[in-house]
Parts: C-alpha cells; sequence; structure tokens
C-alpha cells in the first residue's frame, strides 16, 4: 500500500467511524496510565518500560519515547513518539508486526485496538498515524523523505518547544487548539468530583486525524497552512483560537505580569531562556 492510498482508506475510515455498520474507534482517556499494555491496547505517551530495573512486558503495543533509553540502550533515545514509531527497536517492532498481522486496512486495525491516551496532541496524533501506516504496508522509505520529512520536523519542533512563527498557519498549533476545544473548561472540571467520568475525547481524536489526513492529502506545508474553510475541524480550531486571543487581550492589562527564566527543552536544564509571563485569575 502507498502513503497516498493509506490517507485515503484512513479518511474513509475517519469518516464512517460513527456509523453502526462501520469499524469503531475506541478511545480511553488516562493520562496517568503505568502498568503495561492489554493485547488489545495501545498505550500513547503512556506505560512504563522498567518496573524495579526489570523490562515490563508489553502484550499489546506500548507507543512511549519516555523512557527507552533505559530499556533498549542508549542508542534507542527518542524525542517524540514519532520519533519512535519511525525508528524503532528491532524487538520492538517485531512485536509491533506480531500483534498487527498481515498488513490491512487502517479502519480494521484501528477496530481491533483501543488507544489508551494521555492527551491530543500534535505527536500522539502523527505517531499513531504512522504506525498505522507502517502496519498497512506503507514502505518505511515513504515516511522518511520529503515532504513527509517536514511534517516530523514540525513534531519534533513542536514537541520541543511547543512554538511556532505564525499559529493561525501552524498545522501543530491549529491542531493542539482542536484538541483543547474537546477539553472542558477549566472552571467546569474544577468543580467535578474526583468520581467524575474521565471526558471523552472520541472525536476529538477522530477530528485531529481527519484533521491532519486532509492537509498530508492537500500537500501543505505543516508550517504555512492556507486557509481550509471546507473542513470543519479548521474552523473549529480557529475558532477556540481567536476566542483564546481575545481573552488573552482583554485580562492582559489586569494580569500580573512577570518575566521568567525557565530551562531549554532538550539541554538538560543546562539552557535558559527569558520569557514574559502573566498569571491570571480564574
Amino acid at each position: 500500500m502507498t502513503f497516498n492510498h493509506f490517507l485515503q482508506a484512513l479518511n474513509a475510515s475517519l469518516r464512517n467511524a460513527k456509523s453502526p455498520t462501520q469499524h469503531a474507534f475506541h478511545i480511553v482517556y488516562v493520562p496517568n496510565r503505568t502498568q503495561r499494555s492489554a493485547t488489545h491496547e495501545i498505550l500513547v505517551g503512556l506505560g512504563n518500560w522498567l518496573s524495579q530495573d526489570k523490562p515490563v512486558k508489553h502484550l499489546g503495543v506500548c507507543l512511549n519515547n519516555k523512557g527507552t533509553a533505559e530499556r533498549f540502550g542508549k542508542d534507542h533515545q527518542y524525542p517524540s513518539v514519532t520519533d519512535l514509531v519511525l525508528d524503532p527497536p528491532p524487538e520492538l517492532l517485531q512485536q509491533w508486526c506480531t500483534l498487527a498481522g498481515a498488513p490491512a486496512d487502517p479502519g480494521e486495525l484501528l477496530a481491533r485496538f483501543t488507544l489508551v491516551v494521555e492527551d491530543v496532541g500534535p505527536d500522539s496524533c502523527f505517531g499513531v498515524l504512522c504506525w498505522l501506516a507502517f502496519m498497512c504496508g506503507v514502505e518505511p522509505g515513504e515516511l522518511l523523505k520529503e515532504p513527509m520529512r517536514r511534517w516530523v520536523d514540525a513534531v519534533r519542533r513542536w514537541e520541543m518547544g511547543g512554538v511556532c512563527d505564525d499559529p493561525f498557519s501552524s498545522w501543530a498549533a491549529l491542531l493542539s487548539a482542536l484538541s483543547h476545544s474537546y477539553l472542558p473548561a477549566a472552571k467546569a472540571s474544577s468543580s467535578q468530583t474526583k468520581e467524575a467520568a474521565a471526558p471523552d475525547l472520541s472525536e476529538a481524536w477522530r477530528e485531529a486525524l481527519r484533521l491532519t489526513v486532509a492537509l498530508l492529502r492537500g500537500g501543505c506545508d505543516p508550517e504555512a497552512v492556507p486557509a481550509q474553510p471546507q473542513l470543519p475541524a479548521y474552523g473549529r480550531a480557529i475558532a477556540f483560537m481567536k476566542s483564546e486571543q481575545r481573552d488573552y487581550i482583554e485580562t492582559l492589562p489586569q494580569a500580573l505580569r512577570l518575566q521568567l527564566l525557565v530551562p531549554m527543552a532538550g539541554t538538560g536544564d543546562a539552557r535558559q531562556l527569558l520569557v514574559d509571563a502573566y498569571f491570571q485569575s480564574s
């Protein structure tokens, strides 16, 4: 299967995922999950690789870049989930292929697993997309050359710094805004009891993947996304981002403003950056 054929098949599966006659789409939001994966699970950004210095035997798929160097050796230290998926340790790749079986339609593959997630971030979303592509038979070389390399670089930059030149044309910023639009408001979540159900992120994941697939199929540069009025997910992301921008502008005059010296990601705290910050009471 070529990458373009994979994107077309994934788009069809996501579009029809709500229909009871089509493949299901299972998402479980457990931000602090540490135990091993079950055979039917894909942990995304979650799960431990070691327990009391002994390897954890995952029965399912664990897509977590944190702790891989300690488990698989110093040559397997990854800055993102996406990097792990694109160049996994051989034993991990073998396990994935065994669990996934023969290359299949992405919708069929998704229906066999439950995604256990900590967020709906760009790295999580793109990492899962790349994993599905590999398991559906897309040649690894297709995901390691242009234009895909630009997307991998965009994921890595966002994961390391969380900044961009223009948030309104950055895929990573747009996807983050889209994801946050599905989360309960801060005031609402703070008033919930500990027994309250976790938010259902199925729709957020579905729309995040659909937006990403649409931009990939359209040949968009992830750092210079043109207006996409035909995509409801894009419109929702822009609306949420503008609302956040308006709130920031309106509250800034009354906020406490400070400058903070913060460690830079990926430097082991060796380098620091001076940033402007403001604190707003909720």
